[in-house]
């Protein structure tokens, strides 16, 4: 028997006991020895998982040796293996699961019916070809580039992708750190050249080192400091400024030294310099321009307090899709982020109403807007609640929703296909 029909064997029954949910595993892609694409099987690659090489389906990710995913089963093509998404690694090397999520739907692209209008927040990190990232397994103080192809004197080449360890580089002076700028050469190999050291409250984006002659391509830059045990990322305290998009050119590093920059990975101005932060926390807003729609799909919520959310497909409902948290109960808690301008809104819900239903409180950064009581005695699909709030405050939020009950509910279950919030003043397309 192949280790995909094992596989489909072992996870059979909890497949058939689970319609409806992501089924999901954790593996790498490849299969150990730099092959990754299956000959002859269109869409389809070697995976490792759980320590055996698989056929499966991808048509989500890059065909990239190593690249951390999630495999499993989907509702749509509940008998084929296939990769799901991909995953991350935190700075120890540890796998993180992501959880929720998937590649983005069709509903996401520009003017899309029923959402497109919606701007699709994506930083330059969560884009994957020619990514600098560390994390790598075994090795906390290495980094890695998601391999990428670069021009060289040479012609067009896959650029050399091999883990790179940076223990070397860290300075040895108590408190001192410097800037490791990461960079492909003129063969396609990575080059590390580090800038001067200093203290590491004095490093910033200044003390990037400038690309050495015969650079064909800038990756990004590497926070070094004296004791360090790991490279780290993070919104507001990281190792790694990613260059890719700076503007630089060969032969001309002006991308690098005129241009004026405050540090901050979002822009948004409120986090301060990250390469200067040794630990700090920080919340979005400042300057800038906010929506005044916003759409979020409830089966890409964050769960907070209970279970995770179950995703059923039923085609009487809108979309063909609900979701709601499993065994639901007293507290359940779920949160979304919102890029929102301040003034005068109404909240949409787009439920299934129902005898055993729940009531949620919505509210803002923790200050309750609203609620949304889902119990009817008779039950209905395609229900949509609304409730109208004002807010003060532009800029970067966390919309939240706890769930109690009415008193004559028999349950908790809060099942939801989306919710909007839209400005009184915008009346176009209502979710």
């Amino acid at each position: 028997m192949k280790p995909e029909d094992k596989f489909r064997h072992a996870f059979g029954k909890f497949s058939e006991d689970k319609q409806g949910v992501l089924v999901k595993y954790s593996a790498f892609l490849g299969d150990g020895n730099g092959n990754v694409i299956v000959p002859g099987r269109i869409n389809y690659v070697y995976a490792q998982v759980n320590g055996q090489i698989v056929q499966i389906k991808n048509t989500r990710v890059p065909p990239t040796s190593g690249l951390p995913v999630v495999v499993g089963y989907s509702p749509d093509e509940p008998t084929i293996l296939k990769v799901l998404d991909a995953r991350s690694t935190d700075n120890a090397g540890n796998v993180v699961n992501v959880s929720g999520g998937y590649a983005p739907a069709s509903r996401y692209q520009w003017m899309a019916p029923g959402g497109g209008e919606d701007p699709l927040y994506v930083e330059l990190r969560q884009i994957l070809y020619g990514r600098l990232s560390g994390g790598v397994s075994g090795s906390p103080m290495a980094i890695r580039i998601i391999r990428n192809i670069v021009y060289t004197p040479v012609g067009w080449v896959y650029e050399n992708s091999p883990i790179t360890d940076l223990t070397g580089y860290t300075p040895s002076e108590s408190g001192s750190a410097l800037a490791a700028l990461i960079t492909s050469g003129s063969a396609g190999q990575v080059v590390v050249t580090t800038g001067s050291t200093v203290a590491i409250a004095d490093l910033d984006l200044t003390k990037i080192p400038e690309p050495p002659s015969g650079t064909t391509q800038v990756y990004g830059a590497v926070r070094l400091y004296n004791g360090q045990t790991g490279i780290y990322e993070g919104r507001t305290n990281t190792d790694i400024i990613d260059l890719r998009l700076s503007g630089w050119t060969r032969g001309d590093v002006s991308g690098l030294t005129s241009v004026s920059h405050d540090g901050t990975l979002s822009g948004d101005g409120t986090e301060g310099n990250p390469l200067s932060v040794v630990s700090a926390s920080g919340s979005g807003g400042g300057d800038g321009i906010y929506p005044q729609h916003v759409t979020m799909w409830h089966d890409e919520a964050l769960i907070t307090v209970g279970n995770a959310i179950v995703v059923n497909i039923d085609a009487n409902q809108r979309y063909g899709i609900y979701s709601y948290q499993g065994s639901s109960g007293s507290g359940d808690t779920f949160t979304q982020p919102v890029m929102l301008t301040s003034g005068s809104f109404v909240f949409y819900a787009l439920a299934l109403t129902g005898p055993g239903r729940g009531l949620g409180t919505w509210a803002l950064d923790g200050t309750t807007i609203g609620t949304v009581d889902l119990y009817d005695p008779g039950g209905a699909y395609n229900v949509v609640k609304s409730f109208s709030f004002n807010f003060s405050t532009s800029g970067r939020h966390v919309l939240s929703c706890t769930i109690s009950k009415n008193a004559s509910s028999s349950g908790y279950a809060y099942p939801l296909t989306k919710y909007w919030i839209q400005s009184v003043t915008n009346t176009t397309n209502a979710g």
